[in-house]
């Protein structure tokens, strides 16, 4: 060796085991504040008219974590939709034909329904009441569910109040 180079930088065992200590404090600590990777699973439902002309929208995500708005009140509330009703949405949602289901009548509500999931994105039109009941057999209780998760960000509203 020349004189006035040093020699490669070496560590002692102390230090060595300190930096790996380090390490795997930081790795449990950054995997403790990730969330589980989604599927990607998304659904936005717009629920429109009725005799008093209502215009609410809810967003669920995959891990049950919902939005909803009422465009007329413009208020915004976000709400968790119970996993088993968000596992029998899927199931029903993936029953039902894409495309409109059903003839409106005046007065009656419209369902239209996004969802995004691992096949893609399809499109669902839905009318409560409809003039035929000719309706594929699961969309009276997706449109059931529905009202039901339309009901949990009132509930929560009106618990916030309180």
């Amino acid at each position: 060796m020349q004189a006035g180079k040093k020699g490669p930088l070496l560590m002692g065992r102390g230090t060595c085991s300190l930096l790996l200590f380090l390490c795997m404090f930081l790795a449990v600590a950054c995997a403790r504040h990730t969330r589980p990777p989604e599927d990607g699973f998304t659904a936005i439902i717009r629920r429109t008219g009725g005799f008093a002309g209502i215009s609410e929208e809810m967003s669920i995500r995959g891990d049950g974590r919902g939005v909803y708005t009422d465009n007329r009140l413009k208020t915004r509330v976000t709400f968790k939709v119970p996993e088993r009703d968000l596992d029998l949405f899927r199931r029903q949602i993936e029953s039902v034909p894409p495309g409109k289901t059903g003839d409106p009548i005046p007065d009656c509500f419209i369902y239209r329904i996004t969802v995004k999931d691992r096949h893609g994105m399809h499109h669902i039109t839905l009318y409560s009441p409809s003039r035929k009941r000719t309706e594929h057999p699961s969309v009276s209780k997706l449109i059931e569910l529905l009202n039901e998760w339309f009901l949990i960000p009132v509930q929560e509203r009106t618990n916030l109040k309180q």
